[in-house]
This record gives structure tokens, C-alpha cells and sequence, in this order.
């Protein structure tokens, strides 16, 4: 995994829903940011689990800390779409 950023939109399906590539990027994460409602399913990866709180305008600032100087993996699990409607857009 060479991005230090992974994105993963996530439906009701919840991990049924996910693909193989959005599976493995969880299972290589140190850290998994997403809302509250998302912490039982993320609990069940070895990463730590950050709460998402704020508003996606702020996102760049928020995230960079968590990147980690050795490029550590981190997964931003978000509702849908991410990459038209969400954290992907900004």
C-alpha cells in the first residue's frame, strides 16, 4: 500500500458492501477515521479508531496529523460515494 491516504465509502451493507481493495486497505491501516456510527464495524481492524466530527471543508488540516512520518497508512471510512459527495470532493 503506497498511499498514505485511503478513502473508503461504506453503505448499509456495512463490510458486505466493501470491496476486496477497500477490505485490504482497512486490514492495512494503523489509523480508521469515521463517524461515531462506524466504530463497531471499525473496531473489528487492528487500527486505532478516530471519531469524524467536523465538517469536510476542514478535512486537509484535520487528517495531516495522523499521516504519520513514515507514511502510515491511514482509512477514512465515510458514508456513500466519498469520491463525488463527500471527503473524496474536497
Amino acid at each position: 500500500m503506497s498511499a498514505w491516504l485511503h478513502i473508503v465509502g461504506i453503505g448499509p451493507a456495512l463490510g458486505a458492501g466493501l470491496s476486496p481493495m477497500a477490505l485490504e486497505s482497512l486490514k492495512a491501516a494503523r489509523t480508521i477515521i469515521c463517524p461515531e456510527r462506524y466504530h463497531g464495524f471499525a473496531d473489528g481492524f487492528s487500527a486505532r479508531v478516530i471519531p469524524w466530527r467536523e465538517e469536510y471543508a476542514s478535512i486537509e488540516s484535520s487528517i495531516e496529523p495522523y499521516r504519520g512520518p513514515d507514511c502510515t497508512p491511514v482509512v477514512m471510512l465515510v458514508t456513500g460515494d466519498p469520491l463525488w459527495f463527500s471527503a473524496g470532493s474536497v
